[in-house]
Parts: structure tokens; sequence; C-alpha cells
């Protein structure tokens, strides 16, 4: 897949392709670059994550994101699910709820900007479902809001971690591992 990456983006698309470089030990290969529009491999660059030493695995962990950057998306996406996830992916909140009511995953990965509906009013309405309907189910919000204060406000919101971009996706990896296994803790009666 080649896509354009707009100056909004610019910034995200240089960690990720920095990290990826970094990871590979060696550039990954840039078939074109222009001011601040530029076009990668991804499914090449992809293909880096499966050799992260120390990443933590993820076998069988169910997650949602929630991204409403197709290209960012992706590479979550398939990051995930090189660590072994089982990852479902969508591009509005609307739809993240949606699917979190219907299938229950164990972690929630939500962008906190998002057209329509963002990632507030998401984890908003998640946290105000039962339990049975997915209202307890762990979530990161991964997002450009990068300030302390935009880290309180996530917390405050009901997320339980908050990952600002660009992030190296390690880090967003054993993120949703440690989430995931608070998700499998038993609730202990008091």
């Amino acid at each position: 897949m080649m896509g354009t990456f707009y100056p909004e983006n610019i910034t995200l698309f240089r960690t990720i392709f920095r990290s990826l470089s970094y990871l590979e030990g060696r550039p990954v290969e840039a078939l074109r670059r222009r001011g601040t529009s530029g076009c990668v491999g991804t499914p090449a660059a992809i293909q880096v994550v499966s050799s992260w030493a120390g990443t933590p695995r993820l076998d069988g962990v169910r997650v949602l994101v929630v991204e409403g950057v197709p290209h960012v998306r992706e590479i979550v996406t398939h990051a995930l699910e090189q660590c072994g996830a089982l990852v479902t992916a969508v591009d509005s909140a609307l739809i993240g709820l949606a699917i979190l009511k219907r299938d229950r995953p164990d972690v929630l990965v939500s962008s906190l900007s998002m057209p329509e509906k963002d990632g507030y009013w998401l984890i908003r309405r998640v946290r105000s479902l039962p339990s049975d309907l997915g209202g307890q189910t762990p979530a990161v919000a991964f997002t450009g809001c990068t300030t302390r204060e935009d880290r309180l406000q996530a917390l405050q919101a009901g997320f339980q971690s908050h990952v600002p971009k660009p992030a190296d996706l390690r880090e967003l990896a054993g993120v949703v591992a440690l989430l995931s296994l608070r998700r499998q803790a038993p609730v202990l009666a008091s």
C-alpha cells in the first residue's frame, strides 16, 4: 500500500518511519519524499514489527482500535497483529461503541481526535454501560494530545492509560498487554 501523508500527519509519519528504520537496523526504503508529503511501502515497513525483540506477545488478546486516520489505523492494526492480537479496527467512535457492545474486546485503543464523535465521547459512553455490555473494558487513549493536562483529562474521562502519538509501537503493545492482564484478573468480593 502506498499513501500520501499530509502536513497534519507528518510528525506521526516521521516518528513511525524513524522507529521502523531503527528497529530494522537500516533505513526503511522511502519511495518518494517531497516537502511535507511522501510515500512509503507500508507492508514492507510493517514486516519490521515481527522482529521486535522484547515486545510482549498478545496472543489471543482481542483489541478494538478506534482511529479516524486510515494509515495510522492500518499501522497500529498490523503492529498489534504482529504481536498476536486479534484486532478489530474502525474509523469512528459510533461504530466503535457498537462493536464494543457486540464483541466485548479485552482492550479498547482509541484516538481522542476524530470527526463527528471524539474519543472522550466514546469513553464516556463506554463507562456508562453495564459491565456485561463492556462498561469496564480497559481503555488506552492513543492520541496526538500530549500535554500533561491532556493526559490528566484522558485519565479523568475514564481511560486507564494515555499513550501519546507519535509513539513507539512497542510501548503501545506493552500497555495493551498490561491492560489485558487487568481484564483477566479476578475481581475479589469484599
